[in-house]
C-alpha cells in the first residue's frame, strides 16, 4: 500500500524541481569545445558547454523542451539542405577578431553551422564590412 504513496510523492518532487528557474550565466568562455545538440526536429551547435547550458536554462525557464547532447553525425542528420532564397544577408563571426562573413539569408548560416560545427555568432543583419572600412571612416586626412 505504501509503493503507490511512494510514486505519487516521486512525482510531485520532479514537478516541483522542474518549476525552479535557474540563472543564465551571461559570460561564457571563448574556448571552442562544439558541443552538438538536438530538440528532436534541428541540430543545433554550441561554442562550448556553457553556450548549451544558457539555452537550456532559458528554456526552462520558458517551460520549454530541453537540448539533448548528441553525437555530432546525430546531430548532421538533420542540417537544413534548402533554405529559401530570400535576400536577407546577415553577417557571422567566429570571434571579435574574425573577419566576419556574410550569409544570404539566417537560414544559409544556420545551414553552414550545421555542417561544418563552425561556431559564428550573428553581428549584425546585412552584410559584412570589408576589415579596412571602418578604419578608413575613422582615419581624418591631414590638412594641408
Amino acid at each position: 500500500m505504501s509503493s503507490p504513496k511512494i510514486i505519487v510523492i516521486f512525482f510531485i518532487l520532479i514537478l516541483c524541481n522542474s518549476s525552479k528557474s535557474c540563472d543564465i550565466t551571461h559570460e561564457c568562455p571563448t574556448d571552442n569545445d562544439v558541443i552538438w545538440a538536438i530538440n528532436g526536429t534541428d541540430c543545433h551547435t554550441f561554442r562550448n558547454k556553457c553556450f548549451l547550458d544558457n539555452v537550456n536554462c532559458n528554456h526552462q525557464n520558458n517551460k520549454e523542451h530541453q537540448l539533448e547532447v548528441t553525437s555530432k553525425e546525430d546531430c548532421q542528420r538533420l542540417c537544413k539542405t534548402k533554405c529559401p532564397e530570400d535576400d536577407e544577408p546577415v553577417c557571422g563571426y567566429y570571434n571579435e577578431h574574425s573577419q566576419g562573413q556574410t550569409f544570404s539569408n539566417q537560414c544559409e548560416m544556420d545551414a553552414h553551422i550545421c555542417k561544418t560545427g563552425e561556431t559564428l555568432f550573428v553581428y549584425g543583419v546585412g552584410p559584412c564590412e570589408p576589415a579596412d572600412a571602418k578604419d578608413e571612416e575613422e582615419v581624418e586626412e591631414p590638412s594641408s
